[in-house]
C-alpha cells in the first residue's frame, strides 16, 4: 500500500512539473532562419565505357569507384512549430545552397580490349555538383527545460546536381584524342533524417545546432563522347551514372514571428 501510495504521489508530481514546463515552453508559432555549415559526401560512381568500331562491333567495360568531397552548405528556411505539453511537433520549408563541387579524375587502363578496336582509355575526369535545392522536413521534439528542444528529422528534397565530364583515349596509329567537356543538370530527389537540438537565447531569438544524413536516388551524369575513327578506330562513348551520401552539420539562428 505504502509502495503505492508513493508511486501516486511520484506520478502526480512528476505531471505537475510537466505541466509547469509546457506553460512556459515558448519555441512555437512560425519562425524564420539561417544557416551555415559543412556537408560531407560520399559518391558511388558506375562507369560504362562503350567502344564501337567501323564494322559495327561493340564492346563494353564497367568500372565502379567512390569518391568523397567536402562542400560548405548555407541555408533559409521557415517553419512552423506545435506544442502540446512537452512535446513539440514542427514542420520546415528550407532552400540550400552548396558550394562548388571538387573535379576527380579516374585512371582507367582497359588492356581486355579487343586490338580490333585499337584504343586504351587514358583518363577520365568528371566533376558531381550539388547547386542548390528544396527540402520538406517534419520534425518531433521534446522539451527538456521550457526553452531548450531537442528534436528529430525526416523527409525530402529536391536537390540540382551539375555533371561534368571530359576523357581521353590513346590509339596506336594516331595522335590522343579528347572529347569536348560536356555537362548535364539533373533534379535530384532525396531522403533525409537527422536530430537537433534548439535553444532559445533572447526572446524571440534561438540558436540550434543540427545533423542530418541525406541519400540521393541514381541519377545519369554528362555523357563524353569520342566520335573520330580513323579507318577502322574506335568510336567511344563513356557514360557515368552516381548516387550520393552525404553527413550535413549546420549552425542555425532562428527569429520567431510575434503571435498573431
Amino acid at each position: 500500500m505504502k509502495k503505492f501510495l508513493l508511486t501516486c504521489f511520484l506520478t502526480l508530481g512528476l505531471t505537475t512539473s510537466l505541466t509547469a514546463l509546457a506553460e512556459k515552453n515558448s519555441l512555437h508559432g512560425f519562425y524564420l532562419g539561417a544557416g551555415a555549415g559543412y556537408s560531407w559526401q560520399n559518391i558511388d560512381l558506375d562507369n560504362t565505357q562503350t567502344f564501337q568500331n567501323s564494322g559495327a562491333n561493340r564492346f563494353v567495360v564497367k568500372d565502379s569507384k567512390n569518391i568523397s568531397q567536402d562542400l560548405g552548405l548555407g541555408q533559409l528556411f521557415l517553419g512552423y512549430g506545435f506544442n502540446r505539453g512537452i512535446l513539440y511537433l514542427g514542420t520546415e520549408l528550407g532552400f540550400n545552397l552548396y558550394q562548388e563541387g571538387e573535379s576527380f579524375k579516374l585512371f582507367n587502363q582497359f588492356n581486355s580490349i579487343p586490338n580490333s578496336f585499337d584504343a586504351t582509355v587514358k583518363n577520365y575526369t568528371g566533376k558531381v555538383s550539388p547547386k542548390y535545392g528544396f527540402q520538406l522536413t517534419f520534425l518531433p521534439g521534446l522539451y527538456i527545460t521550457p526553452t531548450t528542444l531537442m528534436y528529430g528529422r525526416v523527409g525530402g528534397a529536391l536537390t540540382r546536381y551539375d555533371t561534368d565530364s571530359n576523357t581521353s583515349v590513346n590509339q596506336t596509329v594516331s595522335p590522343e584524342i579528347s572529347d569536348k567537356p560536356n555537362s548535364d543538370t539533373n533534379w535530384v530527389p532525396e531522403i533525409i533524417i537527422g536530430a537537433g537540438i534548439r535553444q532559445q537565447i533572447w526572446k524571440n531569438l534561438s540558436a540550434r545546432v543540427d545533423y542530418s544524413y541525406s541519400q540521393s536516388a541514381k541519377f545519369s551524369g554528362a555523357t563524353a563522347t569520342i566520335n573520330k575513327p580513323v579507318g577502322d578506330k574506335a568510336i567511344r562513348e563513356s557514360k557515368a551514372d552516381y548516387k550520393l551520401q552525404s553527413n550535413n552539420l549546420m549552425f542555425s539562428v532562428i527569429y520567431n514571428l510575434p503571435d498573431l
